[in-house]
């Protein structure tokens, strides 16, 4: 799950206005939280069998090669 941003740069793009993204940025108070998340992740991702993981990157690579330009 993605943390919203609280505060950070926001970046857009120039010909369209259109926000692009917001990056997080953290404190010392905030970052503790978030680093005790992503260890459950890597928790979580590493009890994930081994064929479903690799399932995760063969679409991301299925979805990479059809944004690909020829």
């Amino acid at each position: 799950m993605a943390v919203q941003p609280r505060s950070g740069p926001v970046f857009t793009a120039p010909a369209t206005g259109q926000v692009l993204a917001t990056v997080a940025t953290a404190s010392g108070e905030g970052f503790d939280p978030l680093v005790a998340r992503a260890r459950t992740a890597q928790r979580d991702w590493a009890r994930l069998p081994y064929v479903e993981r690799s399932q995760v990157f063969l679409r991301a690579a299925a979805l990479t090669e059809v944004g690909a330009e020829p």
